[in-house]
């Protein structure tokens, strides 16, 4: 059986999961851009690529420190690594395969308590 979501719910389903999975990550965006890519055919194959940017404060990531990498903190690959799992893992959304409609970002902002 096959489920039909719309494109906004689909967003709020992957935003849900990465910020219920990743602690402290600030905002989840989402931004669709054409690509065009060879597949050994004479015609470039034309598809849409959702880009998703994920924006995390350094100093809290998995309650470690990007800026102070430690053995029990976590390093920028290794939060990149555990994204790209946990889309591939929960959602079958493997962003590393050739000509995957997905691709991720993480941006890195400092925040301020104040």
């Amino acid at each position: 059986m096959k489920i039909i979501i719309t494109e906004s719910q689909r967003n709020n389903v992957i935003e849900r999961l990465l910020k219920s999975t990743i602690p402290n990550i600030i905002d989840v965006k989402f931004k669709d851009i054409p690509v065009s890519a060879w597949d050994g055919g004479s015609e470039p194959k034309k598809f849409t690529r959702t880009v998703i940017s994920i924006i995390v404060d350094p100093g809290n990531v998995f309650e470690g420190n990007l800026y102070n990498v430690k053995g029990e903190s976590y390093s920028y690959m290794t939060l990149k690594q555990t994204i790209g799992e946990t889309l591939d893992k929960v959602l079958s959304i493997n962003v590393s395969e050739f000509m995957s409609p997905y691709q991720y970002e993480v941006y890195i902002v400092n925040t301020k308590r104040v």
